[in-house]
């Protein structure tokens, strides 16, 4: 049985991880400091199970992200093909 408040905490919780803005902060966060992100990346380093979407939506609000298609292999080993995607100079500073 949960306490009175432990379904609005977990979803509190939720909201700001796992909602499409707090994954585009994570994405954006990620690409300002390092300028590349793979889709392995996002979803075992950043939780981002989706990355594609959340790069179109970062791109719909004016940043410069270009995709280059490599191989990369994952936690387990194996080669993947995946997107890499780029944030190019430039990028609109905008809210998430």
């Amino acid at each position: 049985m949960q306490g009175p408040g432990t379904h609005r905490q977990r979803s509190t919780a939720q909201a700001q991880g796992r909602s499409a803005e707090a994954q585009r902060a994570r994405v954006l966060a990620h690409l300002r400091q390092h300028h590349r992100l793979t889709t392995i990346e996002a979803r075992e380093r950043l939780n981002v199970l989706h990355p594609a979407g959340r790069v179109f939506e970062l791109r719909a609000r004016g940043h410069r992200i270009e995709t280059l298609w490599r191989t990369e292999r994952d936690a387990a080993g194996n080669p993947h093909h995946v997107a890499e995607y780029v944030l190019m100079p430039g990028a609109a500073e905008v809210s998430q």
